[in-house]
């Protein structure tokens, strides 16, 4: 996988992090976003969260965000 900027951005205390798929001249890459109100653990496991719906393929195509995580906490 390739290496993923993570970016930090203020949101509401209910949202810890997401990741946006974006396109550019035929290239699929990612970005992470993560909430700063969190302590440093909470952000690296956030972090990891976000990789596995990269790796699991949860942004191919169209999806339903509570669907996803319903399942991946299942």
């Amino acid at each position: 996988m390739k290496d993923i900027p993570v970016i930090y951005m203020d949101m509401p205390p209910s949202t810890k992090g997401f990741v946006v798929k974006m396109f550019d001249e035929g290239e699929d890459y990612y970005t992470i976003v993560i909430n700063p109100c969190y302590n440093r653990e909470q952000q690296l496991e956030t972090y990891e969260h976000e990789l596995k719906h990269i790796e699991y393929g949860d942004l191919e195509g169209y999806c339903d965000t509570d669907v996803v995580e319903k399942l991946r906490h299942a």
